[in-house]
């Protein structure tokens, strides 16, 4: 996992043409023309996904996500939200892997998970890579409007 501030990303991720194509595409993203829904930038390789949702206290448990093909770029675009981390070696994996494209699910308890906060007052950038697992989607600083958020779904393979 990598956090920075967009105008840093570039410092700290490898050099790797879709990771940079990405950067520049959150770089020049029309924040005012945000409109939900997904772009197909480069089949089967470069996605972008723009969504809106309302976050949810942290429970218990949280409901992860992991990747094998795609690493995962996001940008909030308005609001604040929580994301939950944790390396996939530390967590036993969803057998079901692929039932959806390029996604496995787990349910892991919340005080074993890192948290990081994304605000759109800071122009952060959060990278997953795919042995990162991932919980989206977890109220931050109490934030109730919807949240605006730029995924894009980078190819590792």
């Amino acid at each position: 996992m990598i956090i920075s501030s967009l105008k840093k990303i570039r410092e700290q991720v490898p050099n790797n043409a879709l990771i940079l194509k990405s950067i520049d595409i959150l770089e020049n993203f029309d924040k005012a023309g945000f409109s939900v829904g997904k772009t197909v930038v480069e089949e089967d390789k470069l996605i972008i996904n723009c969504q809106e949702f309302s976050t949810k206290p942290a429970e218990e448990k949280i409901h992860m996500e992991y990747h094998q093909k795609f690493l995962d770029v996001h940008f909030i675009v308005q609001g604040s939200e929580r994301l939950a981390w944790k390396h996939r070696d530390d967590a036993e994996v969803d057998a079901d892997f692929g039932k959806f494209p390029d996604v496995g699910f787990i349910d892991t308890d919340a005080s074993k998970v890192s948290y990081a906060d994304l605000l759109d007052t800071e122009d952060l950038v959060l990278i997953y890579f795919p042995n990162d697992l991932h919980g989206p989607q977890i109220l931050s600083n109490n934030y109730q409007g919807k949240v605006k958020k730029v995924i894009i779904k980078v190819a590792t393979a």
